[in-house]
């Protein structure tokens, strides 16, 4: 199921008991352009042969393996999660479709909306986790209940999923980051009765797993949501660093209908983790950018090794337009926004974001080096762009001067992907349209240059259109670059397909 934001969000989906409910400087840049895909890109991997329906799927990468997670729907409504492995420079893959991590019945296909996050933390000891919505059916009744399924590599084997929100309550939209000691924070957002997930009554949730154990929500009332604050937004974010983590999410500062939603962050730097600095309702990151739409957008976040921060969110002016926005944590300090001008979107755009909710994507090393992109329409279309960030000392640089990333094509470009590595490399993906057929594009950077494709020269959708489920991008310090997407024939037939690269090509 496709949702389109727009003006307002306005979803209700009523199954079973379960229902949702919502109201209403440095560097230059330069064009110069990947040979052809005969050439210089490695053949494509089929993962999943188009006999089900992808429902979502991850990429992560370092120097010791490279691990792709990936759910299928099939035509008896089971969703499976399987995964691929690269290490010592071997793949290994699912020795079929009954090699899978973990099984769940889903009640109808459509409920596909949910299933669509699917999240994975891997860190350099090659230790990993992934999450995931899984919806159930509860024993011996018609009733739904999504929940959020976890399943961990460690000790060389991957251990059996189990469910870590507490029992009686839904949850969708899971976060999970990991550090280089296996410990690890989920967080996920949730309501505490059973038959319903109203906008109006969820909390942002978060559980732990430090020094081997998991330290979970008691019951469903026992959540990390501002203190006498009111509705929350669904979707929470997690980052972990070198002993350091904050969590993100939208919530409005109080109960009162007219209250605005604002974006707020919990975390604890160099600490014990029962100590987490929760903030107050005049701490808000966007105190001076309200969010008018009655819904929040997800927000990405980045940090580096020595606790600075990066978030990017979108919000809505007084015109209801929308806008990106940056908060920056570095010498031990927030910059936040001043007012709803101080976007960073008007320096590239002609006319603002608007129309079609405008994906963005972020990624950062421990050294503070990080890439923000989004699409945006401009005054002949949507394109891609960019910007990079230093953490360190809250600077930014233009992508492609006042340039779209993908200039020369036809302007019908989203779902950016971005990844980066520990030598400031990047690489970055992007669906468009060409030829009416939406292709898979791929630009990087490296030697402080940005490198664009020609509109000729895709790396996937050659006979299929590729769609923005399963999209995804990873690239490790060897500059070795590996891609997910899927390619659909039908809403119900797709085909997982992956790529490797490798920079200087």
């Amino acid at each position: 199921m496709k949702i389109t934001y727009t003006k307002y969000l306005t979803a209700a989906i009523t199954l079973g008991t379960l229902a949702i409910t919502g109201c209403g400087g440095g560097g230059g840049s330069s064009s110069s352009q990947p040979g052809t895909s005969s050439e210089n890109f490695s053949a494509n991997k089929i993962l999943s042969s188009g006999e089900h329906q992808i429902l979502a799927a991850k990429i992560r990468s370092n120097s010791m393996k490279t691990l792709v997670a990936w759910k299928t729907l099939t035509s008896t409504d089971y969703s499976y999660l399987y995964k691929a492995e690269k290490e010592d420079g071997v793949w290994h893959y699912p020795s079929g479709s009954n090699d899978y991590l973990e099984r769940y019945k889903d009640a109808f296909p459509f409920l596909s909306w949910f299933d669509t996050e699917i999240h994975i933390s891997m860190n350099g000891t090659g230790n990993a986790i992934i999450v995931n919505n899984m919806i159930r059916k509860l024993k011996n009744t018609n009733s739904l209940v999504s929940r959020i399924s976890v399943t961990q590599y460690k000790d060389h084997e991957w251990k059996p999923g189990f469910f870590i929100d507490p029992y009686g309550g839904q949850a969708v939209f899971p976060s999970v980051a990991m550090d280089q000691n296996n410990n690890a924070i989920i967080t996920w957002t949730g309501s505490a009765d059973n038959n319903t997930l109203d906008f109006n009554n969820v909390n942002p949730y978060k559980a732990m797993y430090i020094n081997g154990i998991w330290n979970v929500p008691v019951d469903n009332n026992d959540h990390i949501g501002l203190d006498g604050g009111g509705k929350v937004g669904f979707f929470t974010t997690v980052n972990y660093r070198n002993n350091n983590a904050f969590i993100t999410w939208f919530q409005q500062e109080d109960n009162t209908t007219s209250a605005p939603m604002r974006l707020y962050e919990s975390d604890y730097s160099h600490g014990t983790f029962s100590f987490w600095i929760k903030p107050k309702k005049d701490e808000s990151l966007s105190k001076n950018v309200m969010l008018h739409m009655p819904f929040s957008l997800p927000v990405k976040t980045a940090m580096d090794d020595q606790g600075n921060k990066l978030i990017v969110w979108l919000a809505s002016d007084m015109n209801e337009i929308m806008h990106l926005y940056t908060a920056e944590y570095c010498n031990n300090m927030w910059h936040t926004p001043h007012s709803q001008q101080d976007h960073i979107d008007n320096t590239y755009t002609k006319a603002p974001i608007t129309g079609d909710f405008p994906l963005t994507d972020i990624a950062a090393n421990g050294n503070g080096f990080s890439i923000v992109t989004w699409s945006q329409y401009d005054n002949d279309g949507k394109h891609i762009y960019a910007r990079r960030y230093y953490l360190d000392n809250c600077t930014s640089v233009l992508s492609d001067s006042d340039t779209a990333l993908n200039h020369g094509t036809d302007g019908k470009s989203d779902s950016p992907h971005v990844a980066v590595n520990n030598n400031n490399e990047g690489a970055l993906i992007w669906v468009q349209e060409y030829q009416n057929k939406k292709r898979l594009y791929l630009a990087t950077y490296e030697n402080d240059n940005w490198h664009i494709p020609a509109p000729s020269q895709y790396i996937g959708g050659k006979d299929h259109n590729v769609s923005e489920i399963g999209l995804d991008i990873a690239i490790n310090d060897n500059g070795e670059i590996t891609t997910v997407w899927t390619e659909y024939s039908d809403s119900n037939h797709s085909t997982l397909y992956m790529k490797e690269l490798q920079l200087n090509y």
